[in-house]
């Protein structure tokens, strides 16, 4: 992007993904006179991907090529004496930094470090205050400091704030503080700014995995392209959408994101300080390595994203690359981060790191790709990429109508498979490559989100790989990875219950249950208490039976969760829902309001196996979008859809003027709907508002239990079925094994007392026997 101002060339920015700013001051028309800022974007397709080009992730292979401004713009005044912004390309500014040291369960230090500039001619005195504030607003620790600033001169502030009983930040309780920054000359105060933070400690061992103020996490969570593109939308979302899906990933019991290949947006890596993500964070990266004006781009766009994202909580790993770097660039990465994230104690790796003669000396974590074998022993290990296979949402099983079993295999599908068969792979996935290895810190399922870019199945039209599809709507997936990652019991029967008659299949459940059992009716077909990768559970050759299907999973012989699938009727009608951000649909031109439009029967149920034409009409204030087919191309923006599995998804974007629009839904045998949804004024002078993007305002509550104990998890006890062996591991005395564990194991109630270090256990199961060292 070329920046312009006044008809004056400020200059071009290439890495498309790195926040930057320039100072408009010098070239400003004051008084009446008009200012025109003008950006010439080039979203050019780069012909040699892969071919060491100048910009190898400026192709549509990995980020889509939609082009236009697709994050927020800022404009800030301040006044000559003030904090400097944390944007370093340009500016040559730091901004702030915060970060934690002598953490313990009493008290822990916080250090500050603020950059502050005097554009003032003459000196300055400077008084300069530091406050940190509870997430209640209350202020816990203060510091104060005097210094004197020549003019034009810059000068960085320091201090340490001790926060007694601090609230640390964990994955499943993300405690956020405030860092009040202001400055001052004489009595007036003339900046102040505030830096979110958190306190945490953490360890990434090679044996036992990731721990987090030591309390061990297993992380599970997922890779998603930093467009985060939404069909219909493109790549530019208001904020409150980031969240939506950040919401839905926290839903799944998500802990865990790889923003690949380039930096996730600050609105979303907001979202991971908020919903306790532990991140791993890029700078700008296509595959392989970089040379000349490409590597120059790149490391720039590093030390950028350093600096501008080096004070939040949830990033713990900084990846140099998707691909292995020379050892002379790999000098160059640790250099920024020694220079300008000295106290982060961030880890970094790069994926496909495994080039060990150029690596190994500044790799501190290991970044593995579809559970592969360990290269670097003595270092720790964290997943990037596992699970690439794809699969539609609309295809469910084979035995279900009308089309869903006439899925396209054309020759060139490295994928086939349907929503069932997609779901309970994710289990085995997740569970031979991470879940089973007490070492493994666990990782990213590639991805969250189906996408415009980077697919291997040429009969759709978008990456089918993820969890939802490419306007957030759930699969299958989704609720097979909840009732394995969720701290809570979870049970999910994989697909519908909605068959023709005379159907016989496979029923499979998902869950963290010791054991479950299905109903048909009420009444009891089968038992399962040994599942296979120890949380997929089969009951073969069930009959179909119209009504209702159940499934109930028990602890300790205890029933502790139950979930209904009931038969639905014909369809009778469509129903729309309107979808609104926190503070509604917001007349600013770019918020957005997303419509679900669904067939459902006359008691108002989704009709599970529909899929058929909706036409819509549409008039008002606002811009369709639509949505999209999953396997039909160009058909974003249209005004015909069809129902995937009895729903679709489509979104209208605001004018600037407050007003309504009316959308109406028909389709062949059922009976249409309409919604009429209003838009909320805007404050708008001359292009700019002052209204901040809107995002939910809700705070986590109370903290979520711990994730349960299960196989392969360090935090307590483990077992793992591995042939005819189980594998235990423990890392403290206990007096009795997981709950998961004393009815998968013949049933056998299993005593073990280990020695307080960590130790490994390993029995040839034989027949059944008591344990007792």
């Amino acid at each position: 992007v070329d920046i312009y101002i006044n008809g004056t060339f400020l200059g071009t920015n290439k890495n498309g993904f790195i926040p930057f700013g320039y100072d408009l001051t010098p070239y400003l028309n004051f008084g009446d006179k008009e200012n025109i800022i003008a950006l010439k974007v080039n979203n050019d397709r780069n012909e040699k991907f892969n071919q060491n080009a100048p910009l190898t992730w400026n192709h549509e292979h990995w980020h889509p090529t939609h082009g236009g401004i697709y994050r927020n713009v800022y404009l800030y005044t301040l006044d000559k004496l003030h904090i400097t912004l944390p944007l370093y390309d340009n500016l040559k500014t730091i901004g702030n930094y915060v970060y934690a040291k002598n953490i313990s369960e009493k008290s822990a230090d916080v250090l500050v470090e603020t950059e502050v500039k005097n554009d003032y001619k003459e000196k300055q005195n400077v008084v300069f205050e530091a406050s940190v504030v509870d997430d209640q607003g209350k202020v816990v620790a203060t510091y104060q400091d005097n210094k004197s600033i020549s003019g034009g001169k810059k000068l960085v502030f320091k201090g340490t704030l001790n926060v007694v009983n601090a609230s640390l930040w964990f994955t499943r309780h993300p405690y956020l503080y405030k860092l009040v920054s202001k400055i001052k000359i004489g009595n007036t105060f003339v900046d102040v700014t505030e830096t979110p933070f958190g306190i945490r400690s953490f360890d990434f061992n090679k044996d036992t995995g990731f721990w987090l103020n030591k309390e061990h996490v297993k992380l599970h969570g997922w890779g998603q392209k930093p467009t985060n593109e939404w069909a219909g939308l493109g790549a530019a979302l208001p904020n409150w959408l980031g969240e939506f899906t950040y919401k839905l990933m926290d839903e799944a019991g998500g802990n865990f994101i790889r923003w690949g290949h380039c930096a996730g947006s600050p609105s979303d890596i907001s979202m991971g300080d908020k919903y306790g993500f532990v991140t791993l964070m890029p700078g700008v990266s296509g595959e392989s390595e970089n040379t000349g004006e490409g590597w120059d781009v790149r490391i720039a766009a590093f030390r950028d994203m350093v600096v501008y994202y080096r004070n939040h909580p949830s990033i713990f790993i900084y990846e140099g690359g998707n691909w292995a770097t020379s050892a002379e660039h790999f000098a160059e990465i640790t250099a920024i981060m020694k220079e300008f994230d000295p106290h982060g104690n961030r880890l970094l790796g790069n994926r496909r790191a495994e080039v060990k003669d150029k690596a190994e000396n500044y790799v501190t974590i290991e970044v593995g790709t579809e559970g592969w074998k360990r290269e670097f022993p003595n270092l720790p290990i964290v997943e990037s990429e596992y699970m690439r296979d794809e699969a539609p949402r609309r295809v469910w099983d084979k035995n279900s109508l009308p089309t869903y079993g006439v899925y396209p295999r054309k020759v060139l599908n490295q994928y086939k498979w349907d929503s069932e068969q997609y779901a309970a792979l994710q289990v085995s996935h997740w569970w031979l490559k991470m879940g089973v290895k007490p070492y493994h810190a666990g990782g990213a399922n590639w991805l969250f989100s189906d996408g415009t870019s980077g697919g291997r199945n040429p009969s759709e039209v978008t990456r089918a790989s993820g969890e939802v599809d490419a306007v957030r709507l759930p699969k299958e997936a989704f609720y097979a990875l909840k009732s394995m990652w969720r701290s809570e019991p979870q049970v999910h029967v994989i697909g519908h219950w909605t068959y023709e008659p005379g159907v016989k299949k496979d029923i499979y459940v998902v869950s963290n249950c010791a054991m479950v059992k299905l109903y048909v009716n009420d009444k009891l077909i089968g038992t399962n208490a040994n599942p296979e990768n120890a949380y997929l559970f089969k009951f073969p050759n069930v009959a179909y039976q119209a009504g209702e299907i159940k499934v109930v999973g028990f602890i300790d012989g205890k029933e502790k969760v139950s979930q209904q699938k009931i038969t639905v009727g014909n369809k009778k009608s469509i129903k729309l829902t309107a979808i609104k951000g926190p503070n509604g649909w917001r007349a600013d031109g770019s918020d957005v309001v997303l419509i679900d439009v669904e067939v459902v029967d006359s008691l108002g149920r989704r009709c599970p196996t529909n899929q058929q034409d909706i036409n819509f009409t549409f008039s008002g204030d606002g811009e369709w979008r639509g949505g999209y087919n999953s396997n039909t191309p160009e058909n974003t923006g249209k005004l015909k859809l069809y129902t995937e599995a009895g729903i679709n998804r489509v979104s209208v974007r605001s004018s600037r003027k407050a007003g309504s629009v009316t959308i109406t839904a028909s389709g062949e045998g059922v009976a249409p709907a309409k919604i009429v949804i209003n838009s909320e004024k805007v404050n708008i002078q001359n292009g700019l508002t002052t209204e901040l993007p809107q995002v939910y305002q809700e705070k986590m509550s109370a903290p979520e239990p711990p994730e349960m104990p299960q196989p392969g998890n360090t935090q307590e006890f483990g077992a793992n079925l591995i042939g005819s062996k189980v594998i235990a591991f423990s890392s403290e005395k206990r007096d009795k094994p997981a709950v998961s564990t004393t009815d998968r194991i013949a049933g056998t109630f299993w005593e073990v007392s280990a020695k307080k270090e960590a130790q490994f256990i390993e029995l040839d199961l034989g027949v059944p026997q008591s344990i007792n060292k």
